[in-house]
């Protein structure tokens, strides 16, 4: 009876033993899952929940994440907004679409040709700048070459040159640097026959005026006087015609 007491209780401390070996058993393949020194391939979905660090080449057909990605601390994608910020270059061999506004705060380098909405071109190969609308700047336009308009060219409502006809109007002065029109050199041709210098004044009170220099620096006024005729056909105390005076001073 003692020994089959005995063989009883060391049946009993084997199946305790057991039990207790596969939990540890189970126990030591658990916590091992968690560090894998091998590859891994799987054919479903694999989720992290926590953060995960790549420190090889990762290849995959997508690469979806819920929140920010970070690539070695030089890109970096926002989840909550989509934005992308990168510190190097941004290289794009295809074609790239925008359909919001585009802002540079430096240097925008395109090697091929530049196209806005199909309304405005430019061409790599040339530097040709084309736009189908208008071109409106805000502040100062420099130019060391020729500028070449096809259409009329308005400046600030106050100038305007007309491209059919040729014509330049103009509602200031018309001088080289200064608001008294002189030191530059005014030529005027045209197809017709008869080339008219035509001078008039915006004002009711006064008439045209020429100014001209003379040798000694010393300025002459020509005007037509105030007993002008009025009508093409009147004449002044039996002349035929009007007589111009000519006198010293300036027009203003």
């Amino acid at each position: 009876m003692k020994n089959s007491s005995l063989n009883r209780g060391y049946q009993y401390l084997s199946v305790i033993l057991s039990v207790v070996l596969s939990i540890i058993t189970v126990a030591s393949f658990a916590s091992g899952a968690s560090t894998i020194s091998t590859n891994i391939s799987t054919g479903g979905t694999l989720t992290v929940s926590g953060l995960a660090s790549l420190n090889a080449n990762a290849s995959t057909t997508i690469l979806s994440t819920t929140g920010n990605l970070l690539v070695n601390g030089f890109a970096t994608t926002t989840g909550s907004n989509g934005n992308f910020a990168t510190a190097g270059t941004l290289s794009v061999t295809g074609i790239s679409i925008f359909t919001g506004a585009v802002e540079a705060s430096s240097t925008l380098n395109i090697d091929g040709n530049l196209t806005v909405l199909g309304r405005a071109t430019t061409t790599a190969s040339n530097g040709n700048f084309a736009i189908a609308g208008m071109f409106l700047p805000q502040g100062a336009i420099n130019a060391s070459t020729t500028v070449n308009v096809d259409g009329n060219l308005t400046i600030a409502g106050r100038a305007t040159t007309t491209a059919a006809s040729g014509n330049l109007v103009i509602a200031g002065s018309f001088g080289s640097g200064t608001t008294t029109p002189q030191g530059g050199e005014i030529t005027a041709t045209t197809p017709a026959a008869t080339t008219t210098l035509y001078l008039a004044s915006q004002s009711t009170t006064k008439g045209a005026c020429i100014q001209l220099q003379s040798a000694s620096n010393t300025p002459y006024r020509m005007y037509i006087g105030t007993a002008d005729v009025a009508t093409t056909s009147g004449t002044v105390a039996g002349r035929g015609g009007l007589i111009a005076v000519w006198e010293y001073g300036t027009c203003k």
